[in-house]
């Protein structure tokens, strides 16, 4: 599909010097379901519990935004 982690999955092999990347979806429109209702923010570092893999991967989330 086309969510938003596909997206960025596509993104990041493209960056990364893959040529032949293919993203299919069954819509004929991108961001239509899912992705297209989420609130469209990064979840805060201050609800996560220190040295943890998800306080880990919020702070990289950051970084790569």
């Amino acid at each position: 599909g086309e969510g938003i982690i596909q997206l960025e999955s596509f993104r990041q092999l493209t960056l990364n010097g893959y040529k032949n990347v293919l993203l299919l979806d069954k819509s004929s429109r991108i961001l239509t379901d899912t992705s297209s209702g989420n609130s469209g923010i990064l979840r805060t570092r201050f609800d996560t519990i220190p040295q943890t893999l998800e306080s880990k991967l919020v702070k990289r989330d950051y970084e790569l935004y």
